[in-house]
């Protein structure tokens, strides 16, 4: 196209495609070529096309300079002995990826790298509205651009929410890493199996170990209710005890021991089979019924540790407690004392975890009765730290011991920049503090190889164990050791 603009001495068209080849060698990384283009685009707009001519040529050399080195990294990526693993990795999730991109050129370097990778099946879009005819297809991936004229990123992902997508999400942009960030979050609260938002340009490296990470068996499975659960039924369900509690487990991040383990109830509904928090925790708080379901969980909770603490398990258990609980109950530490009688624990074995969004509203009538917890030896937790907006006071003003970091910031620190930031503050500002430092979320090694170098005390997350009934735990943590001894 350069060429004929030039033969035609076309200028206009000439700066066109001089800006376009421009932005496709930026987003490559490119930077010598795409300098060249800048100055033909220049000099095009100048209607100098005689001066052109020496840049012309320059640019054709450095296509063949760049042609050379993709055939250099294509041949070392053949000869390296991890390929064979990622590739079979990659084989065994992902069938067929669609690409969906207006720039042809990183459009077709994306292709060729997915086929080198081994994937046969590849489609390719230059618009959102072209994607959508492919979606006919079972896409296992789609590999969207933020940024395209007509149908940008975000109404493309609009529309696969509306056709109940639920294959994997990479983001691709050349735009700032918040924007990412931002497209990110969109992805997430759509329940999309989202994988990573990647900056531009993106080497087939790179791509393989995105590509590699993707695992069928964790892609959401967004199921409704037969029906809306009713007031009525969680009020019997409270009287009944229809609930069960999970734990999922902590660990020390250098150590790889068992500390404790976090309480998470389920409602096992009768009729409509298990219920997660989310669909019956908003109900209990706004009818009253909070404290009632709080005061199951602790004693199911004390209940199991007692039960682990007699097998020779030595742990703690933390608990989600709502602020307007303490609040209201000005008893609350004595019955959270009495409580540990009846099952013979000590104050150091529980952690009550308070969310960080809790405390803004209802610190002021629960300060008192969260003194005297730790007056009588019981732990305090600020959990999902970073999420709220008044954080830096209530660390002040409440006495914690631990900061459990949101999940949000650990999972995404590897790829996103603002979460990186986020995550690396909160450890210093907890080891300032002098607070043990808790890690949500971890679900690869190279979170917890992150989180080790960056100093946090404890990890939680996939990686380590999925939440499980409490008679599980004693096999679950043979098996931890004995992997632990292996590696």
């Amino acid at each position: 196209e350069i060429h004929s603009a030039y033969d035609n001495n076309d200028a206009a068209k000439l700066d066109f495609w001089a800006h376009r080849f421009k932005s496709s060698m930026s987003a490559i990384g490119a930077d010598i070529a795409a300098n060249v283009c800048r100055q033909i685009e220049l000099l095009a707009k100048e209607n100098d096309l005689a001066a052109t001519v020496p840049l012309i040529e320059k640019l054709e050399c450095q296509v063949e300079v760049l042609e050379k080195r993709l055939k250099k990294i294509l041949v070392e990526l053949e000869k390296s002995q991890t390929k064979a693993a990622v590739k079979r990795a990659i084989e065994t999730n992902v069938g067929s990826v669609l690409v969906v991109d207006d720039d042809l050129v990183v459009q077709g370097m994306m292709v060729a790298a997915l086929r080198g990778l081994g994937i046969a099946n590849v489609y390719s879009a230059s618009s959102g509205k072209a994607g959508l005819t492919l979606m006919n297809n079972e896409i296992d991936v789609v590999i969207c651009d933020l940024k395209m004229p007509e149908m940008d990123g975000v109404e493309f992902l609009r529309h696969l929410v509306s056709r109940h997508y639920r294959g994997a999400i990479i983001l691709l942009s050349g735009e700032d890493s918040r924007i990412l960030n931002a497209a990110r979050q969109l992805a997430n609260a759509h329940s999309f199996y989202f994988v990573a938002a990647l900056q531009k340009p993106v080497e087939q490296l790179e791509l393989a170990g995105v590509l590699a990470k993707i695992n069928r068996k964790q892609i959401p499975i967004v199921k409704s209710l037969p029906s809306k659960v009713s007031l009525q039924e969680l009020e019997k369900a409270i009287a009944e005890d229809q609930f069960v509690v999970y734990y999922q487990p902590k660990i020390d991040t250098y150590s790889k021991q068992l500390l404790g383990v976090e309480s998470l109830v389920r409602w096992q509904h009768p009729d409509k089979g298990f219920i997660l928090p989310d669909d019956f925790i908003p109900l209990a708080e706004e009818n009253g019924l909070i404290d009632a379901l709080t005061d199951l969980v602790v004693d199911a909770s004390f209940a199991q540790l007692n039960r682990w603490r007699s097998q020779g398990i030595d742990i703690t258990v933390s608990i989600n407690i709502a602020v307007g609980t303490i609040g209201r109950q000005i008893d609350f530490p004595e019955r959270i004392m009495a409580l540990l009688d009846v099952h013979q624990l000590e104050p150091q074995n529980v952690i009550l975890e308070l969310t960080e969004s809790g405390l803004m509203g209802d610190i002021a009538i629960s300060l008192d009765a969260l003194v005297r917890l730790r007056l009588k030896g019981i732990n305090l937790s600020i959990d999902d730290f970073g999420t709220g907006y008044s954080t830096f006071r209530q660390l002040q003003g409440i006495p914690f011991t631990e900061l459990k970091i949101d999940k949000e910031f650990v999972m995404n620190a590897s790829t996103d920049i603002s979460s990186r930031a986020i995550l690396e503050s909160s450890i210093l500002l907890g080891q300032k503090l002098g607070m043990k430092l808790v890690a949500e979320g971890v679900e690869s090694l190279d979170d917890w190889k992150l989180l080790k170098k960056l100093g946090c005390h404890i990890l939680q997350g996939f990686h380590i164990s999925r939440p499980m009934p409490g008679e599980e735990l004693d096999a679950w943590l043979k098996k931890w050791k004995a992997s632990m001894t292996n590696h």
